[in-house]
């Protein structure tokens, strides 16, 4: 079986790197705090500890944009949630979205932890190359800022893209940019979400190895398919999340997620 390009897990080796730090402060809305409130007084962050290990196909996580204490994330472990999908930034994001400490919680809670860019939305902007390659660039320094460990799938988000004159080939020459610079470091992920601008045959052609469905009715990647599948918004111990299971895409392969020491 082919679990994409990185085939085994990787162990994660704990070394100091410097970054800004988030604080931890969002509310139970789902919406995170003003961007003026984002920076606190850490100066360095070591490489948070576990191993990049791919999803087995059946596991049970959830994806929130609003934080996920250390509390709801035992609480969700506790209900059988397996991993945990939480938001970095875009070039032009104005909220604090998943801080260090956030993320050690996920973490000692026994859950797998996963990374997507939050969703820009292309409502006035029209994707492009150029732009495509700032989102990126502002995923991955936060991703880093969090000590997230290279090789773990970093996904984007690809939804309500509406901007007037937007075509498919705007999407593609975007998420092919974002894609290069995010391999130099992660696993590149593509989220399929409603209104996305591409058929199935334009998504399997892109660079991307792992494929999220979004709970809305949307194209399956040519030759690919999915190895996530969200579910619709609900209510998980006390948590509001959406719901998303873990597969076998059709060429083997899975999302690669950091996994606590403890599993």
């Amino acid at each position: 079986m082919r679990w994409s390009r990185h085939a085994a897990a990787i162990t994660v080796i704990v070394v100091a790197m410097s970054a800004a730090g988030c604080r931890d402060r969002q509310d139970d809305s789902g919406r995170g705090a003003a961007a003026g409130d984002a920076t606190d007084d850490s100066s360095s962050f070591e490489l948070l500890p576990g191993t990049i290990t791919p999803l087995k196909p059946g596991a049970r996580g959830v994806d929130r944009l609003g934080a996920i204490n250390a509390r709801r994330a035992r609480a969700l472990r506790a209900d059988g949630i397996d991993f945990a999908v939480r938001y970095v930034r875009h070039a032009s994001s104005n909220a604090s979205l998943t801080t260090r400490k956030e993320a050690e919680g996920i973490l000692g809670a026994g859950l797998t932890l996963m990374l997507v860019q939050e969703g820009r939305g292309f409502r006035q902007t029209r994707p492009s190359a150029e732009l495509g390659e700032r989102d990126a660039r502002a995923a991955v320094a936060h991703a880093e800022h969090l000590g997230y460990p290279r090789q773990g799938t970093l996904w984007l988000d690809m939804e309500a893209i509406t901007a007037p004159g937007t075509t498919a080939d705007d999407v593609m020459n975007y998420a092919r940019r974002w894609h290069e610079v995010v391999d130099e470091h992660y696993s590149p992920g593509y989220y399929v979400g409603p209104v996305g601008k591409l058929d199935g045959d334009q998504l399997g052609s892109l660079p991307f190895e792992h494929f999220w469905k979004s709970a809305a009715r949307v194209p399956t990647p040519t030759g690919r398919g999915y190895q996530l599948l969200q579910g619709h918004h609900r209510e998980i111990a006390g948590v509001v999340v959406d719901p998303d299971t873990a597969q076998d895409d059709d060429q083997g392969g899975r999302a690669l997620g950091l996994s606590p020491p403890s599993r």
